[in-house]
């Protein structure tokens, strides 16, 4: 006997839909469960916006970090009345399940390890299967590899020479392609274009003279404002995106909502936020422009998934 859970947030499907659409859900993940053997118990997240949406899952108590399976309001509303559109949901929940259970990562000396914003922006980061995705600053390739398993093509760049060869070789593990290219920002991909540009990009504040050269503080040294590669990053997405195509970025929140989604709009690019997140860190009042921060010394910070369109 299964058990399966969900938690469904909607902002444009009328209230008459969103429970047969969670109903459909529920009952394909269900099925899934009795047919395969391979869970019984499923706790899943469905998040609707613009009529964009995205499921996660927690299987048997196991969250694994990974690309958002992407369906489409058409697949639901055809899967209440047809068998066919039942089954093709169906089999894309089951090639979901299975990789995300089937992700494995080596992470290298000198590179740095995956923490709680690299699992956020890999929990909100949606792609589709053809797209063509950049992916700046990749660290050792966890949200590369889980978009190219989804079906993406990737170019995944980074400065650290280490992390170039972490992506390749976790790439391999997992058994996807991906472009892995050593260079600054988007100079790896001069005059190339990408359906999405993503970055989790280092954006603590660091005063002049404390630079280290570790691979936490490449990971984490945003410059003496955190902006200094976010700066460039939005500046040069118009020029690396299709039309329609999509830049996103994580940003913590000390940094400035209001400062973030002005710099994406001054880029040319229709700004929104995608998700936010409460985490623990260490940080530093003095670049809270916008006081986002309560007073005291507070041990949580929130961290925001910012998007731009192209228009």
């Amino acid at each position: 006997m299964s058990e399966v859970t969900l938690t469904a947030a909607f902002s444009t499907v009328p209230a008459g839909d969103q429970e047969a659409f969670k109903r459909v859900i529920v009952e394909t993940v269900d099925q899934l469960a009795r047919e395969e053997g391979s869970f019984k118990r499923a706790k899943l997240v469905f998040t609707e916006s613009d009529e964009r949406c995205a499921l996660t899952a927690e299987l048997d108590g196991v969250k694994r970090e990974g690309v958002p399976l992407q369906i489409e309001i058409d697949q639901l509303e055809d899967a209440q009345s047809s068998a066919g559109a039942r089954a093709q949901l169906k089999e894309a929940l089951r090639l979901y399940f299975r990789r995300v259970r089937d992700c494995l990562f080596r992470v290298p000396d000198g590179v740095q390890p995956p923490k709680a914003g690299s699992r956020f922006f890999c929990r909100h980061l949606s792609v589709r299967p053809g797209d063509r995705v950049l992916e700046i600053g990749a660290g050792l390739g966890l949200a590369a590899v889980l978009a190219a398993k989804a079906g993406a093509a990737v170019v995944a760049t980074d400065v650290v020479p280490g992390a170039v060869t972490a992506v390749r070789a976790n790439a391999a593990l997992n058994g996807v392609e991906v472009d892995a290219r050593l260079g600054d920002c988007y100079a790896p991909v001069t005059g190339e274009r990408f359906d999405l540009v993503c970055s989790n990009p280092p954006q603590m504040p660091t005063p002049p003279g404390a630079d280290r050269e570790d691979a936490q503080a490449a990971a984490d040294n945003g410059g003496p404002d955190g902006w200094a590669l976010l700066d460039r990053i939005i500046a040069g997405a118009p020029a690396h995106l299709v039309s329609r195509g999509r830049l996103v970025f994580t940003i913590f929140d000390f940094l400035g909502i209001k400062t973030a989604l002005a710099k994406v709009e001054a880029a040319g690019l229709a700004p929104s936020v995608l998700a936010r997140e409460t985490q623990r860190i260490a940080h530093l009042r003095a670049m809270d422009q916008e006081a986002a921060l309560p007073s005291g010394r507070p041990a949580t910070v929130e961290r925001l998934m910012i998007e731009g369109r192209a228009r």
